[in-house]
């Protein structure tokens, strides 16, 4: 598998490319430094977007990524690591939101732009961990030298380019535009009179082009009709930390301009636990990034903006609203411009969500002391038991136990039991098959109709994961 991956890196580094660039950088770094140390460059088996790096004794690291825009961010990360230190340290990079993206509408300056301020905007974002950028054109004209642009350079940096179009273009030219623009992705509604042209074109596309949903505008109705004409939806795949777009401030006269505002927003969301001191920011981010969720239809931890309010431990939009309010307030009167500029949009993020929703903060109180001691593995085709225990259940109206397989077409199944001290779940034999590992965690319910998440999610991993071993058939 070794050599596979090295000879498909090779192949893949001979043109420009995401892995490219980032080989660039540490180069330049090693050179900076003086340093000749041997480094091994590769694909791994591990998920997409994520990275290793394990030194060397004797000077030089092993660097792998799950793909690779993975490995191009852990070729940036050592890039990064000897420029501040001049050595490797051993560091797992894996991201906290899967989906980190900026939507540009483009102004007549932005369209003027010079090829080398996008390139170097796309570097930037490239550092700084994004991984789409949704695009809106004013208008899109044959023979569309400026969409094959923008996404193929998008590409080159690891960026997954969205294409957001309006009522202006038919079905035919789009189709032909994402014939000529292979480095387009995605496509987003701008004008809902574009839905009969966008669905058309995807569907004759001859590639996989997915819908991609605008957090701030998407209607469900639409959703409704992308699945009708069997259109491919772009949806977060992890419901916590969520995935997010932001609009950011971008200056056509320096790429690199705002340095605070893309750090917070796009690195701090693929690794929260980096630079502390912007832990305030940092929760504005976050709760930006929970309040599109909601807009989209909620998830597992996060309530919809609008539906009667069922008994739940998730965020409704009140309460994120009253979250993003805190932490806008935490930034206090900053002298930096980019740290107001997100107090500002966590302000008008809370406003948004008080006017549109139906909802009203549940009451979540203190929450009771539990325990639970997760297993390491368990058996395929075998029942599962997972105890909890509760040391005062009479805060507590109900207990209920969320697991699904990691299968991706897997539904996540709910058991609901009345609290007592010693609970204990039992996930039946028949959702427990294959080799699948099996994820899952508690919600305790209060009778306020609020409730708390185990684990909870604002201070761990907000699920555990049981390794589930298959039975052993055949020669190996």
């Amino acid at each position: 598998m070794r050599l596979l991956s090295s000879l498909l890196l090779c192949a893949m580094v001979a043109g420009a490319g995401p892995v490219e660039f980032a080989q660039a950088e540490l180069d330049a770094a090693m050179a900076q430094r003086k340093l000749k140390w041997k480094n091994q460059v590769e694909l791994s088996l591990d998920a997409p977007d994520t990275f290793r790096i394990e030194p060397y004794t004797a000077g030089g690291a092993h660097i792998s990524g799950g793909d690779l825009r993975g490995l191009m961010y852990g070729l940036l990360e050592a890039a990064g690591q000897i420029r501040d230190s001049g050595h490797f340290t051993k560091v797992h990079g894996e991201p906290a939101a899967s989906l980190r993206g900026i939507r540009i509408v483009l102004s007549p300056e932005l369209e003027q732009a010079s090829e080398q301020f996008w390139n170097s905007y796309f570097k930037m974002l490239a550092r700084n961990r994004f991984n789409r950028v949704h695009v809106v054109f004013q208008r899109i004209v044959a023979p569309y030298s400026l969409p094959q642009f923008l996404s193929r350079a998008a590409a080159d940096y690891g960026i997954d380019f969205t294409l957001g179009v309006d009522g202006s273009i038919n079905a035919q030219e789009l189709a032909h535009m994402l014939i000529i623009c292979p480095s387009i992705r995605g496509v987003a509604i701008e004008d809902p009179s574009a839905q009969a042209a966008v669905f058309s074109a995807l569907r004759v596309a001859g590639r996989r082009v997915t819908l991609d949903l605008d957090g701030a505008t998407a209607e469900p109705v639409v959703m409704q009709a992308a699945l009708a004409n069997e259109v491919p939806l772009l949806r977060p795949t992890a419901t916590w930390p969520p995935s997010f777009e932001v609009s950011p401030p971008i200056d056509v006269t320096n790429a690199e301009a705002h340095p605070v505002f893309y750090e917070v927003m796009g690195r701090l969301s693929y690794d929260p636990k980096n630079k502390p001191e912007y832990r305030a920011a940092r929760e504005v981010g976050l709760w930006i990034a929970a309040a599109q969720q909601s807009n989209l239809g909620g998830s597992e931890y996060v309530a919809p903006a609008v539906e009667a309010h069922n008994a739940s431990a998730k965020f409704t939009p009140p309460e994120i609203a009253e979250r993003l309010d805190a932490a806008a307030a935490q930034l206090g009167d900053t002298a930096d411009a980019d740290l107001r500029l997100l107090a500002e949009l966590a302000r008008e993020q809370a406003a948004q969500l008080r006017s549109a929703s139906s909802l009203r903060a549940p009451v979540k109180g203190t929450p009771p002391i539990w325990s639970h001691m997760p297993p390491a593995s368990a058996p395929s085709e075998q029942p599962l038991t997972l105890t909890l225990h509760i040391e005062q259940p009479k805060l507590v109206s109900s207990v209920r136990l969320h697991y699904r397989p990691l299968d991706p077409a897997a539904a996540t199944q709910v058991i609901e039991l009345a609290p007592k001290a010693e609970i204990s779940f039992t996930i039946p034999a028949k959702d427990i098959t294959g080799n699948w590992d099996l994820q899952y965690y508690f919600e305790l319910l209060n009778g306020d109709g609020g409730g708390w998440f185990g684990p909870d999610p604002l201070t761990a991993a907000p699920y555990w994961v049981v390794h589930i071993i298959a039975p052993h058939t055949g020669r190996n």
